[in-house]
């Protein structure tokens, strides 16, 4: 999937549809190609997207042991277990937006919220930023409704 201005997205939530791709690329016109995340605020004339993480930063209590099970991913070379949990995807009016530019090719990773989510630790090679993964990770988990 690209947006219409050819940034091509390399994850994207279920729930995006061709305006909030216009909406990406209204945001990042101009865009010096550095990595970078950032939040956009969805329009009141634009459908939600769904928000599929649970835990304290969307506003829940922290997600226990016995309220999740796990589901083992394999992707972009790299496998691991998913903290899930049996709720439904939120509808949410904004959506975050991860994008870098590697040799020319800018990839862009969408999903519904307002945080933006660390990569899971099992799947990051830098101690600190695996340990600042892991915590969140602890207290957060994904929908296992598709």
């Amino acid at each position: 999937m690209d947006t219409p201005a050819g940034h091509h997205v390399i994850h994207a939530d279920p729930s995006v549809r061709e305006a909030h791709l216009e909406l990406i690329d209204a945001e990042f016109k101009g865009w010096d190609g550095s990595d970078t995340v950032r939040i956009i605020e969805i329009p009141g004339n634009v459908a939600p997207l769904m928000c599929r993480i649970y835990g304290p930063t969307s506003g829940d209590d922290a997600i226990t042991e016995e309220q999740v099970t796990y589901t083992y991913i394999r992707s972009c070379g790299r496998s691991g277990h998913l903290r899930m949990i049996d709720r439904a995807p939120r509808p949410v009016m904004s959506m975050v937006v991860i994008a870098e530019s590697n040799q020319g090719v800018t990839a862009v990773a969408v999903y519904g919220g307002s945080v933006a989510a660390p990569t899971e630790w099992w799947a990051l090679k830098i101690p600190a930023e695996a340990m600042t993964s892991a915590t969140f990770w602890s207290v957060h988990a994904l929908s296992s409704h598709t």
